[in-house]
């Protein structure tokens, strides 16, 4: 997929301000997912490190959680600070929310046991399975 750089700086910019200003609010989180429906790169990070996804999990904001998962946001990110989603979800995030994360956590679980399962039948070696793509080990 390719990124609107434009738009990718817009949205990083509008996660910086939110940081800076100690502020994050429903309507940032509606204008960041505007730019990411208009190309911007929803996995972008902030200067820290935050991404879309980790703000949203922050604020307990369950439907920008949800859109962000169903259209691929990455669990596996990190903030400068060694944070994950997850690890923001279980510290600061509502049960809910906290749920939503840990439940797309076991699908993504699933998926790769289901694929690494698939390749090592097509014959593939553990190495063979992982370079793939078959399975992905983050």
């Amino acid at each position: 997929m390719e990124y609107s750089k434009d738009k990718t700086n817009e949205l990083v910019n509008l996660m910086d301000m939110g940081e800076v200003t100690k502020k994050w609010h429903k309507r940032d989180s509606a204008e960041a997912l505007n730019l990411v429906a208009n190309g911007a790169n929803m996995n972008a990070q902030s200067i820290s490190g935050w991404t879309l996804l980790m703000l949203s999990v922050k604020q307990g904001d369950i439907e920008t959680v949800s859109a962000l998962l169903d259209l691929g946001a990455d669990l596996t990110l990190t903030h400068n600070n060694g944070w994950t989603a997850v690890s923001i979800a279980k510290e600061f995030g509502t049960k809910d929310v906290t749920t939503l994360v840990e439940e797309k956590i076991k699908e993504m679980e699933v998926s790769n046991i289901r694929a690494y399962s698939k390749g090592l039948e097509e014959g593939l070696t553990t190495d063979e399975t992982v370079s793939s793509g078959f399975y992905s080990s983050s």
